[in-house]
């Protein structure tokens, strides 16, 4: 009753402090919303200041929960906040539940699972908080504000450290029974057969098609040749550099990943119809060796009537899934709103 009548004469502008939790890094962000009565969004949240820090996943579950906290409070305290604050929208890596808890994880993030990301923080900064998947916020951004703005459905796929995905139906975000619609990058590829993947299976595109599955790649590549000498710390970004300056065993590497991720978008596709893909995440930044690669794939895939279903790179960048985090919180809010009229 006290959250229904706080926001009971919401209107014009607020703040919504979005945070995105990665594998890598947490960014907490204090976002500007214009907002009508019923706490709709009326347009693109701007982002006031930002706040990150490293993750430090391997720390586990719990000392990530801290981490969390300390961002939100680190970019609450480092200005003034020029709006009434509604509330904490979160991207979250893992699968999250309906209560906002974190039903499962990969092992990206160890002991993720099981944290009640929604209670903990909401208890931490007695605030409304509203939890949805990163890439399903992701998702929201850009079919909202992005270049998603024009459809009506979309399929789309963040492919960084790891691939996520998400369905968008009629502007709406399609959850799921348990809020795992969407996880692209557990479909099983043949290029991918017996190697292991984050979740704990084998054989997984992401193994082979995300960030951290281009260098495993090229080391494979590499190690198959005789070549065991190559950067201890290389990475996506910098095999993708190197298939630029010519690189054979980077070029190839580049190939598979593309291909693959490819195909898998082009039986999705096939199920969905969706009037657009879209791809966002760090991979997409690869250049146009891989952006070819991806469309030959969806082309040797999709049914001819679907073949020319549009690919677009996202156009929010990190701001993406900040974005879908406050319209996340401020769907929760209106929700609540329009029930107690009701």
């Amino acid at each position: 009753m006290e959250v229904l009548m706080s926001f009971a004469g919401i209107s014009h502008q607020h703040t919504v402090m979005s945070v995105d939790i990665g594998g890598t890094k947490i960014a907490a962000g204090l976002m500007q919303t214009n907002l009508d009565e019923q706490a709709k969004i009326q347009n693109a949240p701007t982002l006031i200041r930002r706040c990150v820090l490293p993750t430090e996943a391997h720390l586990g579950g719990a000392f990530v929960l801290q981490r969390v906290a300390q961002a939100i409070r680190q970019c609450l305290d480092a200005g003034e906040i020029p709006f009434p604050l509604l509330g904490i929208g979160v991207a979250s890596a893992g699968v999250i539940d309906g209560n906002g808890s974190v039903l499962s994880a990969t092992s990206l993030i160890p002991g993720w699972a099981g944290i009640r990301l929604q209670a903990e923080l909401s208890t931490a900064f007695d605030l409304p908080v509203a939890v949805i998947g990163d890439v399903q916020a992701h998702a929201l951004g850009e079919a909202r504000w992005g270049c998603g703005r024009q459809y009506q459905s979309m399929l789309v796929a963040a492919i960084g450290t790891g691939i996520g995905g998400a369905i968008i139906v009629d502007g709406k975000l399609i959850r799921g029974v348990h809020g795992a619609c969407g996880h692209i990058g557990h479909l099983p590829h043949p290029d991918a057969s017996g190697i292991p993947c984050s979740c704990g299976h084998e054989g997984h595109v992401e193994s082979i098609a995300s960030g951290t599955g281009i260098a495993d790649n090229y080391r494979r590549i590499m190690q198959q040749r005789g070549q065991g000498t190559f950067p201890s710390d290389i990475n996506g970004r910098t095999v993708a550099e190197l298939a630029t300056h010519g690189n054979a065993e980077a070029a190839r590497s580049i190939a598979t990943a593309g291909t693959s991720l490819g195909d898998v978008l082009g039986g999705l596709i096939n199920v969905f119809d969706p009037d657009a893909v879209i791809l966002s995440g760090s991979v997409v930044q690869s250049g146009e060796r891989w952006m070819k690669y991806v469309e030959y794939g969806i082309q040797r895939q999709a049914l001819g009537l679907l073949s020319k279903t549009p690919v677009l790179a996202g156009t929010l960048g990190g701001q993406a899934p900040l974005i879908g985090a406050a319209e996340a919180l401020c769907d929760k809010i209106s929700n609540i709103k329009q029930g107690a009229e009701i």
